[in-house]
């Protein structure tokens, strides 16, 4: 399975935990057959050109929550293990 969602981001100040900025980022994501493995990539080309994701998460055993809907909308979270 593979496509675009839009991923919020947030960077941090180095010297705590707090948030200096938040955004959403339109990313690739890509979950290939037979894996457990999300990876993301800033765009689908960078994806077919073999390129290094920008980063993943296991979803092994995850659990999704649906956040937010908003007309055809979709916010979620993804818990991994």
């Amino acid at each position: 399975m593979e496509g675009y969602l839009d991923k919020k981001s947030g960077g941090h100040d180095g010297r705590s935990k707090l948030k200096v900025m938040e955004k959403w980022d339109k990313r690739f994501f890509v979950i290939a057959a037979g894996t457990s493995e999300l990876y993301y990539f800033k765009k689908g080309d960078d994806y077919r050109a073999g390129k290094p994701p920008l980063g993943g998460l296991d979803c092994k055993g995850a659990t999704v929550f649906l956040k937010e809907v908003k007309g055809e909308t979709y916010r979620f979270t993804v818990r991994s293990t």
